[in-house]
């Protein structure tokens, strides 16, 4: 095989009844130099089958079966072995457009580019809405890794997914960087913030080309105690990575946004509930950043994270909430 121009990296787990149209996508890609490293996590399904019959198909599939890690460890055992120049992650249930990879490598080559950030489609009940990622550049236009964080993915403007962005090879290996292994929620907000500070030079299509599938049975589909702590450890990971670098870095209104995901998690126990609230005022006890709340605005936050009614019983328990967080935190709340 010529020189890989692009690893593609595909985590697998119980997704036989939509793998089959992700790695046709991707297979008649018009991009030939790549390898397509599909990652069985443990999938107790059919998957291993459709890959082996897959990989058959085309010698350009690597097929790797491991013990189930979860969504990062997957993504990073395909990290460790990529060899193409560039990483592109596709997740099992998504599918892509057939110029996605050539216009990837192309516009990267173009523009000398470490990250291509492009929109993509939003796919749900056989319907296909397109999602503008809010990168307002044009296609000739470049940012710094350091202007991307600033001016957009800490205000956020923009996705933080990793399935729309395409990553030079070199930013994880030469910086040391993995994936979160312990999280589900908020690993992709860890790993990108990562490798754009890394990035020298970052790029934007302005056309949309992943399918992203919307799943009731998907990782981000609820919001459970695990999950808001697992944004906690983000936040707390960021706050640490950033502690030292030169860079405006504005996490208050991610940090505002986490109330709403703590706040949510009434149905558990109530001592499970108050660990975790102390957990996260411990970290703004430490974390640098300032941010200012009221009831108001954090009435619209809540409406905006979750698709819950703001009932009155609601407004009560948020309103008990608040007053516990203002008492014990006067320096950082106003």
């Amino acid at each position: 095989m010529q020189d890989i121009k692009i690893s593609v990296i595909i985590p697998v787990y119980n997704t036989e009844r939509y793998l089959k149209k992700c790695l046709d996508s991707l297979i008649g890609q018009s991009l030939k130099e790549v390898e397509i490293i599909i990652i069985n996590d443990g999938s107790p399904d059919n998957s291993q089958e459709i890959i082996k019959e897959y990989a058959q198909i085309d010698d350009r599939i690597v097929s790797v079966e491991k013990e189930n890690g979860g969504l990062s460890s997957a993504r990073n055992t395909g990290i460790k072995i990529a060899k193409g120049e560039y990483i592109l992650h596709i997740d099992s249930d998504d599918w892509v457009e057939g110029e996605y990879l050539k216009d990837l490598y192309e516009e990267a080559k173009k523009n000398s580019l470490d990250i291509v950030i492009t929109d993509f489609y939003c796919d749900y009940n056989g319907k296909s809405i397109i999602y503008t990622d809010e990168i307002n550049i044009n296609e000739e236009e470049v940012l710094t890794g350091k202007k991307y964080l600033e001016n957009y993915l800490f205000k956020e403007k923009g996705y933080f997914a990793v399935w729309n962005k395409m990553f030079k090879t070199s930013l994880y290996h030469e910086n040391d960087i993995f994936h979160p292994e312990k999280l589900t929620l908020g690993e992709d907000l860890a790993t990108v913030a990562q490798l754009a500070f890394y990035g020298k030079r970052i790029g934007k299509i302005n056309k949309a080309y992943v399918h992203y599938m919307q799943r009731d049975d998907s990782i981000t589909g609820s919001i459970n105690l695990k999950k808001a702590n697992d944004l906690y450890l983000v936040y707390e990971e960021l706050n640490n990575f950033y502690s030292n670098k030169d860079i405006n870095v504005e996490l208050k209104l991610l940090i505002a946004k986490q109330l709403s995901f703590l706040f949510l998690t009434s149905k558990y126990k109530i001592s499970e509930y108050n660990k975790e609230v102390l957990r996260y005022l411990n970290f703004l006890k430490k974390t640098k950043f300032k941010f200012k709340l009221n009831r108001h605005s954090s009435y619209l936050i809540i409406l905006q994270s979750s698709n819950n009614l703001l009932t009155t019983k609601l407004i009560q328990k948020y309103d008990k909430f608040y007053m516990l967080l203002k008492r014990l935190l006067k320096n950082l709340i106003t």
